[in-house]
């Protein structure tokens, strides 16, 4: 795969130098912890294999230096590395980048632009794994995004429990009911929520129905409405409403609860309206940004569901709870037939190149992805806050590649920043703020939250939340 990464964007890229950036705190903090935490895997992995495999131990130890060196030239400022030929994706694409960098003296940890510096940083994990023997196809994360799921088992069978009580009625859903779209909507809106949130709370009084619990439900929502800053959810209802047997994109973000409940999210649409009928999920090919969905998160995630040991924090009688089975069981029939389904591969380089979504356009070199996407119904770019993140969890999202990780002004309309992309098909941004970039805002809302002491990094603490659509 060639690149060709240089859209001509209207304003300077985030970079290292503004101490009160968000850029900043991620090369003097936030990439030091994750680069730590990726020697502590691998010490504990070294620890557990003993006199096991003494080749496998010795290699570990090898990867742990070079691992310990990446950490200090990282802090001394040195340039970056090449990306050997090593069979990874986006080799060329890297090196040619970073020689363009080189040759404007930009190619140190502290003057790359953010968002290539944080791709770069993934696929050099990516590089260094695969220069071993015996960890080229270990997942310095996977443990941790194991982990976190682990803590969530209430939440998930709340949520199988809805959707059990969604089957048991379903005929108020179908079409010859009286006000079966009054109903959808409710649901639907509910379940953006839960997408953008990665929170269940919210959808437990969803499967009654009656007249109270509606007005309650939209009380509930309106709790957190003052913290999304752009809503276009009406919008996006009436596109969704206009559908028939479409299929919906999920461009995925992380592994676990956020991946629980876009297949839950997708499940509801498909089982239970007349709106869709095909899932495409896409998973990046090696691990990245720490908690995001590789093939090997999606397998795992039905094997977790399948386990009532799985869960740690889980009453001893919801652990076999009959409607989480019932579910998963359903969503193994939907792999099985296609109607849930895994991007193409030919696909996985793009999701993993150290450039922005604005390369999904004719002519460009993402365009193998932009015709892919050009049949579908929706595409739902995930970057919600959700029980996968964590402390140690890489926090650039999907709006900055969607847009480019540059300085657009706060108000700059949604339909700009995305350029090319915009009216090319069905565009739904789901985030909260946890960078720098933030698009599509009214007049003076980012204004008031600048002038509020209280606010102080509102771009980046993940408080906020933003639904942007495109048609």
């Amino acid at each position: 795969m060639s690149l060709n990464l240089a859209p001509t964007y209207p304003y300077p890229p985030w970079d290292f130098r503004e101490k009160e950036s968000f850029a900043y705190t991620t090369v003097v903090k936030r990439w030091p912890i994750i680069i730590t935490n990726f020697i502590d895997t691998v010490y504990r992995a070294v620890d557990t294999e003993g006199d096991n495999n003494p080749e496998k131990v010795a290699e570990g130890k090898t990867l742990i230096s070079r691992l310990s060196k990446l950490k200090y030239d990282m802090s001394h400022d040195r340039p970056l590395e090449d990306i050997p030929e090593d069979g990874g994706p986006n080799s060329k694409v890297y090196n040619d980048r970073l020689q363009d960098l080189a040759n404007s003296e930009n190619n140190t940890w502290m003057k790359i632009p953010w968002l290539f510096g944080e791709c770069y940083l993934y696929r050099l994990f990516d590089s260094i794994l695969r220069a071993t023997q015996h960890w080229s196809t270990f997942d310095p994360f996977f443990q941790q995004k194991e982990d976190t799921f682990r803590e969530s088992g209430a939440a998930v069978h709340q949520l199988a429990q809805m959707m059990t009580d969604l089957e048991e009625r379903r005929k108020e859903f179908q079409q010859d009911a009286e006000g079966w779209e009054e109903k959808l909507a409710i649901v639907f809106a509910e379940m953006v929520q839960m997408c953008l949130w990665g929170n269940a709370t919210d959808l437990s009084m969803l499967p009654s129905m009656d007249p109270a619990d509606v007005a309650l439900l939209q009380a509930v929502g309106e709790d957190k409405a003052h913290l999304i800053l752009r809503n276009d959810a009406g919008a996006l209802w009436e596109h969704v409403r206009s559908l028939r047997d479409a299929r919906l994109d999920f461009v995925l973000d992380n592994a676990g609860f956020e991946l629980f409940t876009d297949l839950v999210f997708a499940d509801f649409l498909i089982t239970y309206t007349p709106y869709a009928n095909k899932a495409v999920f896409h998973p990046k090919p090696i691990p990245w940004f720490v908690s995001d969905v590789t093939p090997r998160d999606w397998d795992a995630i039905f094997r977790a569901l399948k386990d009532p040991n799985f869960f740690t924090t889980l009453d001893p009688s919801m652990a076999h709870s009959e409607s989480l089975k019932h579910m998963v069981e359903r969503w193994e029939g939907y792999v099985q037939t296609g109607v849930f389904t895994l991007g193409p591969e030919e696909t996985y380089e793009f999701w993993v190149a150290p450039g922005g979504y604005w390369e999904i356009a004719p002519g460009r070199d993402g365009e193998v992805v932009g015709k892919l996407l050009d049949g579908s119904g929706l595409v739902i770019f995930k970057a919600s806050l959700s029980q996968c993140c964590c402390l140690f969890d890489s926090l650039v999202n999907c709006e900055s590649r969607l847009t480019g990780d540059i300085k657009w002004p706060n108000n700059t309309p949604w339909e700009e920043a995305i350029g090319p992309l915009a009216g090319r098909f069905p565009l739904l941004s789901l985030r909260t703020c946890k960078a720098d970039v933030v698009v599509g805002l009214g007049p003076g809302v980012a204004e008031k939250l600048d002038a509020d002491p209280k606010e102080k990094g509102w771009r980046a603490g993940g408080k906020y939340g933003l639904i942007s659509f495109s048609k």
